[in-house]
């Protein structure tokens, strides 16, 4: 117990340093005032408010909050205050799906979301998750980052009438948990209820590996699985972290079958509508809180591993092997899943070429996955 309480203790100041550390109120990028980096002159405008909406736990130590508030304190700090953010955290305005609806409404103006709610609204973005694709975290930040994910998320706006104004990994990569058995194989997989977003490549790749795949919201995953509704479900560790999945399940396994991700989205009427200056203050608060999430997802994902442990949750890493078992079971059937589910299957092969690119733009070699 006492070893796992000083585990404990390591993992909340690794933590709290790291939104010390990058937070931008502590940060020079706060002291340098944007308006002399943008070149922004608000003399004459007209103050506003709006409203950023995201469903997790208003806890600052959590990738999204934590990301969220970096937001909210460098807009209204270098607008001088003429712009003020609402933050309705916690779901406190709906689910996922829900606040994209009041996004694509008008309603509320900016929230974060996930890939797997976007793909109810926007097929395309199940690009993304095609299995075992990226080799890592910045392979896949890489890919995103550079023409083809911008290309990507302009589509959607103009699909969907939401404009990325951020974006960063989703803690990761997703490994399975349950409360039943360890997995080492697909053959483990069986008879298991799974837990996914709302995603069909998800689905079919839990249901190529021989379990049953089961949807539930978000703000409704811990009581699903405390109440064997679903007997595991399948995230990153810095997600298990926030929505504290530990307390309920018994078993890790790191296959990382997807990458993952979060957008901040603005309703892109509401956000053409507004001053150039206050576009270029969003844009740049995106960019930054991005940076602060990033960060933070980074270091949860290694201290969160050792935080698992010492909660008594037994974690696998698959060898090579094993892992091949995996990708032979899933990667061709689910790729072409998703040819089938995307608008325009061309997004599929140019995902698949822009992440071999990237290996040798990283300078990675040929071997296994990182």
């Amino acid at each position: 117990m006492y070893s796992k309480i000083i585990r404990s203790l390591i993992f909340i100041m690794v933590i709290a340093l790291a939104v010390t550390v990058y937070s931008p109120v502590s940060q020079a990028v706060i002291q340098q005032s944007a308006l002399d980096v943008l070149d922004l002159d608000l003399s004459g405008l007209d103050s506003i408010t709006f409203t950023a909406a995201h469903p997790s736990p208003p806890d600052p130590h959590l990738q999204d909050h934590a990301s969220m508030v970096a937001f909210k304190e460098y807009v209204e700090k270098v607008s001088d205050g003429k712009i003020t953010v609402n933050l309705s955290p916690g779901g406190e305005l709906g689910d996922l799906g829900e606040l994209q609806e009041l996004a694509m409404d008008g309603i509320v103006e900016v929230i974060l979301t996930s890939d797997g709610a976007i793909s109810t609204i926007y097929p395309n973005i199940q690009v993304v998750s095609l299995p075992y694709l990226f080799r890592d975290v910045d392979h896949a930040l890489h890919v995103f980052d550079g023409e083809l994910g911008q290309t990507l998320f302009e589509d959607m706006r103009l699909d969907t009438g939401l404009k990325t104004i951020a974006w960063f990994d989703n803690g990761g990569f997703r490994s399975f948990t349950n409360n039943v058995r360890e997995i080492r194989t697909p053959e483990d997989m069986e008879g298991l209820t799974i837990r996914v977003m709302e995603i069909p490549s998800h689905i079919e790749l839990v249901e190529r590996l021989g379990a049953k795949a089961v949807t539930i919201p978000w703000t409704e995953l811990y009581t699903g699985l405390a109440t064997g509704v679903a007997d595991g479900q399948e995230n990153a560790i810095p997600t298990l972290m926030m929505a504290k999945v530990y307390e309920v399940q018994d078993y890790l396994t790191l296959d990382r079958h997807f990458f993952s991700m979060t957008q901040i989205l603005a309703n892109d009427d509401w956000f053409q509508a507004l001053p150039v200056e206050y576009q270029a203050i969003i844009l740049e608060g995106g960019r930054r809180m991005s940076e602060v999430a990033r960060r933070q997802t980074r270091i949860m994902r290694v201290a969160g591993e050792e935080y698992l442990r010492g909660q008594g949750v037994q974690i696998y890493n698959p060898t090579e092997d094993e892992m091949q078992l995996f990708r032979e079971a899933t990667q061709e059937p689910v790729t072409e899943f998703v040819r089938n589910a995307v608008a325009d299957e061309t997004w599929v092969d140019d995902i698949i070429a822009e992440a071999e690119k990237a290996l040798g733009e990283l300078g990675y070699d040929e071997v296994g996955a990182n």
